[in-house]
């Protein structure tokens, strides 16, 4: 898989997606969750106040590959809430993926480029974020309504213990 594939699928399930999405979604895939993550006892509120207020969630797949090698994913808090899903381990993982993925700002840039053909507006996005050295961004509004996305960035290998992290 490459990473145009994943944009794509991503496009599909997300028609209303716009630049600072795709561009999110870029962003985690070549540096991971480092940027979300200032101590555990804050990454533990907001996890914890996250699955407490879910409301009508996107229906989502629990284990969402975000990278072209399928190290990288997003868990869905939703069906990870709906499994009954142990909020430590997760946190575990969001942590200790934190900690390990070295963000790589060549491959985020080699990610843009290859998603300026179908991502509307990131060029020009890309022309405001790279002065300021890729930041993270968070949902665009629109995306945000529609979808209400609710998710941990991992490294799958912290998931082994899931039956659909094996696929």
């Amino acid at each position: 898989m490459n990473f145009t594939t994943i944009l794509k699928d991503h496009l599909k399930r997300y028609p209303l997606m716009q630049a600072q999405d795709g561009y999110k979604l870029i962003h985690q895939a070549a540096c991971g969750p480092a940027h979300a993550v200032t101590h555990r006892e804050a990454a533990r509120e907001w996890l914890k106040n996250e699955l407490e207020t879910l409301s009508d969630p996107w229906p989502e797949a629990l284990i969402d590959p975000i990278s072209p090698d399928g190290d990288l994913v997003r868990v869905h808090l939703a069906p990870f809430k709906a499994e009954g899903g142990d909020p430590e381990p997760l946190l575990d993982a969001f942590i200790r993926t934190s900690q390990e993925v070295i963000p790589d700002f060549q491959l985020l840039e080699e990610y843009l480029h290859t998603s300026l053909p179908f991502v509307p507006g990131l060029e020009e996005l890309m022309s405001t974020l790279k002065p300021q050295g890729y930041p993270a961004l968070h949902h665009s509004d629109a995306y945000r309504t529609a979808y209400r996305p609710a998710y941990r960035v991992v490294l799958k290998k912290y998931l082994l213990s899931h039956p659909e992290a094996d696929n």
